[in-house]
């Protein structure tokens, strides 16, 4: 009986500290005008193009290959030191007709949207999840001139790791509603 009873208190505190719908529509709507504003802000930021750093030269000149339809162009011993993500990233920001700052700060956005909309699991409280969200979005870095007026591929770094934590946390999240509801291995594949 006093199973029963701790199991029926759980759930009722449980109940008590879920947003409603509302909570949840609000801090979107938030969010979107946040990142609008900042999408404001940032929009008359210089972007920095050094020719007479390799690294930057590098990536631009792979972009400018995969654009030609060259893959990422001539072959040297250096070619895929740094990887060919960023490059690509590129090509797709040149090819989508916008700026790359804004690609950027929209993909920016994004991921801190992301990752604040898989941490809601652990923070209940949708005040305390969008200032979480408001820190990660107006980070000083995430504009800065050394990393984000500048075409390299540190640029993109940052909305990477809040997409793979925030990733990492929805399956951990999903794997343990599926051990409350007792559901199995079998049917936590068929549903995923």
């Amino acid at each position: 009986m006093a199973t029963e009873t701790s199991a029926i208190s759980k759930a009722d505190k449980r109940i008590k500290n879920t947003p409603s719908v509302w909570d949840d529509l609000l801090f979107i709507d938030a969010a979107i005008l946040l990142c609008l504003a900042k999408h404001l802000l940032i929009s008359k930021l210089p972007l920095e193009v050094r020719h007479y750093n390799t690294d930057d030269r590098l990536m631009v000149e792979m972009a400018a290959g995969i654009l030609n339809g060259q893959w990422l162009g001539a072959y040297s011993a250096v070619k895929l030191m740094k990887g060919s993500a960023f490059p690509v990233f590129l090509a797709a920001a040149r090819l989508s007709g916008s700026s790359y700052l804004r690609i950027l700060d929209f993909m920016n956005s994004i991921a801190c949207l992301f990752f604040t909309w898989q941490v809601r699991n652990l923070i209940r409280d949708r005040r305390l999840l969008f200032v979480l969200f408001t820190v990660l979005l107006l980070d000083p870095c995430t504009y800065s001139r050394f990393v984000f007026q500048r075409v390299y591929r540190t640029s993109i770094t940052w909305p990477e790791v809040l997409f793979i934590f925030g990733a990492y946390l929805g399956l951990y999240y999903k794997m343990l509603a599926h051990r409350e509801t007792g559901t199995g291995r079998k049917e936590w594949r068929e549903n995923s």
